[in-house]
């Protein structure tokens, strides 16, 4: 009897932890899924396009501009960074701006302006289209990605045991990192997508998400 419950303690110890580590993806599908069903179906793709740039504007002057003196701000990573993202040269800027809001607010004028330029001279309704293709295909590529380091991570996470270590602390520790690198990795490769297609060839982009 004795052996027969210390069995189906084992069992139930080990049901409970597939639980655990399957909440973890549970929690990580939901956010995607969210994400992805409004780059379908959501009501203005636009401003999350618009939102998604102003987050990732302000990450990257954080980093580029760290210190209070503009003077010694990496001017030339700020400019490569904007220019490869978004297409925008805002290397005039450099005279007119005297702290990071400003150079924030002046970014996101030159990107507003740009997404303006591609609706205005493309037909509204494909270029909306072609936003949320490239939004959720973007995702449907990164998240599979991800599903397959996930079960890379969970197939050997059971070795941290022999450090001491909590396998399902450390899946949920490394598996948030994981996550949080692919949402950064989504929103960059949706913005450089948007933003460096020529306007011309939008009318033939595969544009049926």
């Amino acid at each position: 009897e004795r052996a027969q419950k210390k069995v189906e303690a084992m069992n139930f110890g080990g049901r409970k932890n597939i639980i655990e580590y399957d909440d973890v993806m549970n929690y990580q599908r939901e956010i995607v899924y969210d994400r992805r069903n409004y780059a379908m179906d959501g009501e203005d793709i636009s401003s999350e396009i618009t939102d998604m740039a102003n987050d990732y504007i302000q990450d990257i002057v954080e980093v580029y501009c760290s210190v209070e003196n503009y003077n010694n701000w990496d001017w030339n990573q700020i400019e490569l960074d904007v220019m490869d993202t978004f297409s925008l040269d805002i290397s005039s800027c450099r005279d007119n701006i005297s702290d990071k809001s400003e150079l924030v607010e002046s970014i996101n004028k030159g990107v507003l302006e740009i997404l303006k330029y591609k609706s205005e001279t493309s037909d509204p309704v494909m270029f909306e289209k072609f936003q949320r293709y490239i939004a959720s295909s973007t995702i449907d590529v990164n998240w599979r990605e991800h599903l397959y380091a996930m079960d890379q991570l969970r197939e050997g996470i059971g070795l941290r045991a022999y450090g001491q270590k909590n396998p399902l602390i450390e899946y949920k520790k490394e598996g948030f990192a994981m996550f949080d690198e692919m949402i950064s990795n989504i929103d960059y490769e949706i913005l450089k997508k948007i933003f460096r297609t020529n306007i011309d060839s939008i009318s033939t982009t595969q544009t049926q998400a």
